[in-house]
């Protein structure tokens, strides 16, 4: 890495908040210190041959190989590493990077879960507490992997979505915070029988938003000069856009915002005691909010437009955490 001019020589600059720059010169000084450390590379090995099952192994598909008539295939087996996906080989080097540094907390950015369960393992492996920031993805699997990160160690989770606007004095492009959600509809992600090392059979869901963190939100905002809405979330099982009827009745009920993703993660985590963070990207007015129909180039425009501020915000708030 080199910060001449602000840049990752030909792979473009570095486009973060001005208040993460002393720490992301920080990480570099180490990293280009740790990389050439003998005892470091040591430490590390080990913990891959040792703990994580790398190098991984080869498979010899013979089958396959016999159906597709020529080439030998095989399969690299990363799903026999610890945690079940190749995640935990990088994750280790960040772990034991930030531990050289003397930090106390790994923060992990996660999809449909599997890099936050590897952060959160490594995290306890080395006496680290670890925040996870997850997206939309398969609600079902994440409902699984959030449980895996709470007993890894995990403490708070941020929640993101992109949703419609259902309140008409907001805007496409508009960023809400979650203060409350509404799900009527769907399979509730703790059905089945209850462990009560998580929590209760019914679990009190009167702050599933933390309070704490939504100061801080709108703290991060305030801070960089970003308009914050804030109101509630409704959920409608997907995939598909809510008709005009659903976006009335989400309205009747005090809905702000209508969307296919976020509340089923988050009720796992407050289930399981952890702090939730939530944040609405509101990419388009919801279906008959206007007379013109909704498309999908109109939601992914007003995502292009308004993701820098987005991730300014969810970025600015976990320098804050």
């Amino acid at each position: 890495m080199t910060r001449s001019r602000g840049r990752f020589g030909a792979y473009g600059g570095q486009y973060i908040p001005e208040t993460l720059m002393n720490a992301v010169i920080e990480l570099e000084e180490a990293y280009n210190h740790y990389k050439e450390d003998p005892e470091f590379h040591r430490e590390l090995e080990t913990l891959f041959n040792e703990y994580a099952g790398r190098p991984s192994r080869l498979y010899h598909a013979n089958k396959m190989t016999e159906d597709l008539g020529g080439a030998k295939i095989y399969l690299k087996r990363e799903d026999l590493n610890h945690t079940g996906a190749h995640k935990i080989n990088n994750v280790l080097g960040q772990a034991l990077l930030a531990k050289k540094m003397g930090k106390t907390r790994l923060i992990a950015e996660t999809g449909a879960g599997q890099h936050g369960v590897a952060t959160s393992t490594a995290a306890a492996l080395m006496g680290l507490e670890c925040v996870v920031f997850m997206g939309e993805e398969d609600t079902k699997r994440q409902a699984l992997n959030v449980y895996k990160m709470r007993l890894l160690g995990a403490e708070a989770m941020i929640v993101t979505n992109a949703a419609g606007a259902v309140n008409t004095s907001f805007s496409a492009g508009d960023i809400m915070l979650i203060t409350d959600h509404i799900k009527l509809f769907g399979v509730s992600p703790l059905c089945g029988p209850n462990l009560e090392e998580f929590g209760p059979r019914f679990p009190d869901m009167s702050h599933v938003y933390t309070p704490a963190l939504r100061d801080v939100a709108r703290q991060t905002a305030k801070a960089l000069e970003i308009s914050l809405r804030e109101g509630v979330y409704m959920y409608f099982p997907g995939p598909q856009y809510e008709t005009p009827a659903e976006v009335r009745l989400a309205r009747t009920l005090g809905a702000d915002a209508v969307g296919m993703s976020t509340v089923p993660e988050a009720i796992v985590a407050a289930h399981c005691g952890m702090q939730v963070l939530g944040f609405t990207l509101c990419t388009n007015m919801a279906a008959g909010v206007l007379e013109s129909p909704l498309s999908s180039d109109e939601v992914l425009e007003a995502a292009a437009q308004a993701g820098p501020r987005f991730g300014a915000l969810v970025k600015g708030c976990l320098a804050r955490l």
